[in-house]
């Protein structure tokens, strides 16, 4: 409902309910006049039934007309029925107070209904002009009486003093006169901040409501489904998409979500049945889940996440679950993992094959070769070498998307692990000129874990470590423990790592192009890989760095693993 238009309703109906009020107590104060017999004024009961009667009529009247001026939504026939109301206030107080003796009786202030009535459904000018009309209908009411217009009713039988003289009459009504404006220049003020109020809240509520359209036309375009959570966790918003992909109905709306917002506890609103995949993207920031499911008979997958929602002054209103349409992404993935798969497979037989006959060459099972040839078989050796790593490393990396990668996991003393990883480094970093670290623990304490892979791990922490620190600078490994973890820290004294590429550090293939800069050489699936084994013994790696400054890897790892596939 618009806002003026309520104002006008509601203050119409309050001046019918004071109606009953107001006309009920000058029937009281008629009956007690009556039964006194102190003064010249005499109701007969018929009167009073009269009063009663046309009141009953007269509200019936304005309620009827109000209700259709609230069907009709019209601020028109609501002003009209403000004046009739007034002026009917206006000749019935002023009928009351020729009854009641005239300017003897105190029925003068109830002529302050009407002014204040004015002044809230049409503003200053409305107030002011109905405190005008109302002296007027005061003042001259006492010169009609006085000068025998209209016949005077002497309220206690006698000629008062009013009445003798005609200019103390009038001084006393433009006294009252004067008050009369002051109420309605007070009240029409009032009424006018109120209108302006009011105007600032109907264009505020207008804006909103204009927001409030195109967010909502915004969110039911999308064609991935969108669902809102209030700061109470029940589910308020959802577009068209929710019901036709998830299935949710408008019954859903207001439904409360238990413990936290992943995907698992939305089943009861969400009608088709899903799967919570796990999340295989790291190069995201936001928490994020995979979601598969069935719909128009094809299987489609959505990367899920769950944002907070903010207003400016950091106000919260509460989550959005974003869905994310990735299935074409994880077919062209699926159709990339493939060929990498086959790929791999096909080349690491012939470069086996090179590898065995380069190696023979080189050991003179062939005849003799001359140093220049034996250094040409070298780097071809050498290079072959890192061919076979390279394939190694993708096959492990699909073997990992194909959730076939195991860790078998054994309670192992990570001592004699950290010490030989420390000990094949320790010859690479004294050929650079680099100082290897290693700040032990008091006691090593036994750990459930794969030793092969994190024996891979710390390889590939130390070998960076160690390539990309100048001449002359230290690599520390520092080892730990962390509550329920054991902590280890490479901090090496290197090139660094900008801020813009930290977050995609340990995505697939990437190299950040300050290191690129340093070391050719590299197809950027260490780090990658190292994720992906500490995520399986459900531990954690982070990365500090500054660029120039050096970087520090810290990995987690519970000292109580359980098997997991990664």
């Amino acid at each position: 409902m618009d806002l003026q238009i309520e104002r006008k309703y509601i203050v119409n109906r309050w001046i019918m309910n004071a109606r009953w009020f107001y006309v009920l107590g000058i029937l009281c104060i008629g009956m007690i006049t009556k039964q006194g017999g102190r003064t010249n004024v005499d109701f007969s009961y018929l009167s009073m039934i009269s009063i009663a009667l046309s009141v009953l009529a007269l509200n019936t009247f304005f309620y009827a007309y109000l209700r259709r001026s609230l069907k009709e939504n019209s601020i028109t026939r609501l002003n009209i029925l403000g004046f009739m109301q007034i002026a009917a206030e206006l000749i019935a107080f002023t009928f009351v107070m020729h009854q009641a003796g005239g300017v003897e009786s105190i029925a003068l202030v109830f002529y302050f209904l009407p002014i204040v009535s004015a002044a809230t459904l049409f503003g200053f000018r409305g107030g002011l002009i109905s405190a005008l009309i109302s002296g007027l209908l005061v003042n001259l009411l006492v010169i009609f009486e006085y000068y025998g217009v209209i016949p005077h009713i002497y309220r206690y039988g006698v000629l008062s003093i009013e009445y003798q003289y005609l200019s103390i009459s009038l001084i006393k009504t433009f006294t009252i006169s004067i008050f009369y404006g002051i109420v309605g220049i007070f009240t029409g003020y009032g009424a006018k901040l109120l209108l302006a109020r009011e105007n600032a809240l109907q264009n505020k509520t207008l804006s909103l409501t204009k927001e409030k359209n195109i967010v909502s036309s915004m969110i039911a375009s999308f064609e991935d489904p969108i669902i809102f959570l209030d700061d109470g966790n029940n589910i308020e918003i959802f577009n068209p998409a929710a019901e036709q992909i998830l299935g949710m109905k408008i019954a859903d709306r207001g439904l409360k979500i238990g413990g936290n917002l992943n995907m698992d506890n939305f089943r009861k609103a969400a009608k088709t049945d899903f799967k919570v995949i796990q999340p295989k993207y790291e190069s995201y920031e936001l928490p994020f889940e995979e979601v598969s499911l069935y719909y128009q008979g094809k299987e489609m997958n959505y990367r899920v996440i769950t944002a907070e929602v903010k207003g400016k002054d950091g106000r919260r209103y509460g989550n959005m679950k974003i869905f994310n349409n990735v299935t074409r992404e994880k077919i062209i993935d699926k159709l990339k993992s493939e060929f990498i798969s086959i790929a791999a497979h096909q080349l690491r037989t012939p470069l086996t094959v090179i590898k065995w006959i380069t190696k023979s060459l080189m050991d003179g099972e062939s005849g003799k070769i001359n140093d220049e040839q034996k250094e040409l078989l070298n780097k071809g050796y050498i290079s072959n070498e890192r061919m076979i790593e390279l394939i190694d490393n993708l096959l492990k990396v699909s073997r990992m998307e194909d959730g076939k990668f195991d860790l078998k996991l054994t309670r192992v003393n990570l001592k004699k692990i950290i010490d030989e990883v420390v000990e094949d480094m320790g010859r690479i970093a004294k050929n650079k000129d680099v100082v290897l670290v290693l700040n032990e623990p008091e006691l090593w304490p036994d750990i459930v874990i794969d030793p092969s892979q994190i024996t891979l791990v710390m390889e590939n922490l130390l070998d960076n470590a160690v390539k990309y620190t100048p001449p002359g600078r230290k690599v520390e490994i520092s080892v730990g423990r962390e509550s329920e973890y054991l902590k280890i820290t490479v901090r090496d004294e290197g090139i660094g790592i900008p801020e813009k590429d930290r977050g995609r550090l340990f995505s697939k293939f990437y190299r950040s192009p300050n290191a690129i800069r340093v070391e050719t050489e590299g197809n950027g699936l260490g780090l990658y890989i190292a994720k992906k084994i500490i995520d399986g013994h459900k531990g954690k790696i982070y990365v500090d760095s500054s660029e120039g400054k050096g970087s520090a890897f810290t990995v987690y790892l519970p000292l109580t693993t359980q098997v997991l596939h990664i």
